[in-house]
């Protein structure tokens, strides 16, 4: 079943096999149950991890972004490009690639400086 993830697959069976055990047509010996390990185990532990270690470490990149640049605008466009550099390796073999890697040359930049223009039009005005 390749269109099924696997940690899919195992809750399901186990929502299955509780509500067989439920009905009563699936009997278990007396002090005896059933657990799902091995990768399954590995992935729900590393889904779990992931949930409080991805957004804070998001947090923190943004948060010293902010302090480099001392604006909000501009840590976003930063960051942006940012995670278009890490997407990069992934798409490099086909077109896509390089129209990331174009996106990551112009974009950025032109977007840095339209910002820094809009400031400096504001202060002077």
């Amino acid at each position: 079943m390749p269109e099924y993830a696997e940690t899919d697959v195992v809750e399901a069976a186990d929502v299955c096999l509780k509500r067989r055990i439920a009905e009563g047509s699936l009997k278990l010996p007396a002090n005896t149950g059933f657990k799902f390990i091995g990768n399954y185990q590995n992935q729900v532990r590393s889904e779990n991890k992931l949930i409080v270690v991805l957004p804070l470490s998001l947090l923190i990149i943004s948060l010293i972004l902010y302090l480099e640049f001392s604006s909000v605008p501009v840590t976003f466009l930063v960051f942006t490009g940012i995670g278009i550099d890490v997407m990069i390796p992934m798409a490099v073999p086909t077109f896509g690639g390089m129209c990331v890697e174009l996106l990551t040359l112009f974009v950025v930049p032109v977007g840095y400086c339209w910002i820094k223009e809009l400031q400096l039009k504001y202060r002077s005005a």
